[in-house]
């Protein structure tokens, strides 16, 4: 059985593995496909990575952020996978638009911890010497609460205080204000790659918001769903699946791996069917001229 893994991180964005360190791992557990998607960030050595690992299928990839508005005024913040892209120019002139600025969300969440919540934390200035030569985000801070004895372990850290979907009582917005659903799909069509909806469950969405994000997903052109996702149950993954056959999507599969920092293991194996379906798309819709 071959499988496949196409939602994963490195040190590019939030992981803590190199895109080697992942490479290696993912040999290790079985995986032939992958595919590095790293927030609003290409790979800049993918060719390289490709000629020095001839034994893996390297799948060219970048996880992007989207915000949604939906019908009732809601704003969320959607993540859509690009896979198989050729046009790298493109891609790489809009995510220079639609990038986070890490240093102005970090200082907005240690002040929240300090003022609102009451913690001792350190400085910007503090994580960077913790983290030299990482882009600091999120997963640094997470990390550094930990160092500080603010909480346990970095699940906490975002489960409680600066996670999307927590309780986040030092949550603060984006900075950034990201493309359209729209506009990142058409980006993915520019860049002639394969538009997949991120963990569709995972946005704290009732009903009618699901079924709105997906009835908008598809108004665009998007093409697949990541229905088999490492988090979801069985009954979910099947729920998933049967939207994707109605509403005419491919499957996709992911783990959204970011390394092994709390003894989590690479551990998604997926049939790398989903992988070849998505790859016979990416060739009828684009092929070489």
């Amino acid at each position: 059985m071959r499988y496949a893994d196409l939602h994963l991180h490195t040190t590019n964005s939030d992981g803590i593995l190199s895109p080697q360190e992942l490479i290696d791992e993912a040999r290790s557990a079985g995986i032939q496909a992958l595919a590095i998607t790293d927030h609003n960030k290409l790979l800049l050595d993918f060719e390289e990575l490709k000629e020095q690992n001839p034994d893996m299928n390297l799948v060219r990839g970048v996880e992007i952020t989207a915000l949604h508005e939906f019908s009732t005024g809601k704003k969320t913040e959607i993540h859509i996978v690009g896979l198989l892209f050729k046009e790298i120019e493109s891609m790489v002139s809009f995510l220079g638009k639609n990038h986070s600025d890490g240093r102005k969300r970090v200082t907005a969440s240690l002040k929240r911890l300090k003022e609102d919540c009451k913690e001792a934390v350190g400085t910007y200035e503090d994580i960077q010497k913790m983290f030299p030569g990482e882009r600091i985000g999120r997963m640094q801070l997470a990390k550094a609460m930990v160092a500080w004895g603010i909480t346990k372990n970095v699940t906490d850290s975002f489960d409680i205080y600066i996670g999307d979907y927590g309780k986040r009582l030092a949550w603060v917005e984006n900075p950034v204000k990201f493309a359209s659903i729209q506009q990142v799909v058409d980006a993915i069509k520019e860049a002639k790659g394969i538009s997949v909806l991120a963990h569709p469950l995972s946005y704290k969405l009732n009903d009618e918001e699901f079924q709105e994000l997906i009835e908008c997903f598809k108004s665009v052109g998007g093409h697949a769903l990541e229905a088999v996702y490492l988090k979801y149950d069985s009954i979910e993954r099947a729920f998933l699946e049967n939207v994707a056959k109605e509403k005419g999507f491919l499957v996709s599969c992911g783990t959204d791996y970011h390394g092994n920092f709390e003894g989590e293991e690479l551990k998604g194996h997926f049939s790398i069917e989903y992988f070849l379906e998505i790859e016979k798309l990416q060739n009828r819709l684009y092929p070489e001229e």
